[in-house]
């Protein structure tokens, strides 16, 4: 993690979502997290927090940000790339962006092992921090349900997209869209009934995984892509969480007493 990640032990509110989040850095360099009730006060509108309109649902994709990892083990690579492109509003598909990402994330991951494993969840959000924004931490859960909860918040009060880990670990896709029956922005008080996703295997010959750029899915059929990590070739200090990286909002944030 880098400087101006919190210090151990020193947890972070967010206000902004509805609730009051406590993010404690674990020893593992992930943050858990905690669900408080929030203090019963009024939420500013969508518009005042700099927001779109709520409409039900967002999305971030557009045509030209996808592309397809060029070879098996750069899949974490690849979705920074397409995140990388919505937020900047590119249209970069090379392998040599894709081999610079990787490299970096291999570099800064926190278990060794062969190069065709790709990285670890530690290079992943290293990845994500660099060449995306510097807001993004990797997170983990212990339910299915919290962690999209927590995802599809973030993407709201950010207008940035998620990295998920789907497969158990073994592959990854972004989520950057989402339907829901309330705002995040303004209320906990909601349930996810959609997603929208891409993976990077798309296009790849011999990929008969991912389904294509900007796939809807429903909660349901999310979850059976979206599960606990279990990379059975390295056993890691991650096993059994479901894992994501988020952007973290940069306004409505206090450090906790």
């Amino acid at each position: 993690m880098r400087a101006s990640t919190p210090r151990r032990g020193r947890p972070l509110a967010v206000a902004a979502t509805g609730a009051l989040l406590a993010l404690s850095l674990t020893a593992s360099g992930t943050f858990a997290v905690a669900v408080r009730p929030a203090p019963s006060v009024g939420h500013p509108a969508p518009a005042a927090m700099g927001l779109p309109a709520w409409n039900g649902g967002m999305d971030l994709y557009r045509p030209g940000v996808f592309a397809t990892q060029q070879t098996w083990w750069w899949c974490q690579a690849t979705a920074a790339q397409i995140m990388r492109n919505i937020v900047y509003g590119l249209e970069d598909h090379s392998a040599t962006t894709q081999r610079r990402i990787f490299n970096y994330m291999r570099a800064n991951q926190r278990y060794a092992f062969p190069y065709g494993y790709g990285t670890d969840p530690q290079g992943w959000a290293a990845g994500l921090d660099l060449y995306v924004d510097k807001s993004y931490r990797l997170y983990t859960y212990s339910s299915y349900d919290a962690a999209l909860k927590e995802a599809v918040t973030r993407m709201r009060l950010t207008q940035l997209p998620v990295s998920v880990l789907v497969m158990n670990g073994y592959h990854t896709w972004v989520l950057h869209g989402f339907t829901a029956t309330a705002d995040p922005a303004v209320t906990r008080d909601f349930t996810v009934t959609s997603v929208r996703v891409s993976g990077p295997l798309y296009g790849k010959a011999g990929n008969n995984y991912d389904p294509p750029p900007d796939t809807k899915l429903s909660t349901a059929a999310f979850k059976a892509y979206f599960k606990p990590f279990d990379f059975a070739p390295v056993r890691m200090v991650w096993q059994g969480q479901y894992m994501t990286v988020q952007p973290i909002p940069r306004a409505g944030y206090v450090e906790s007493l």
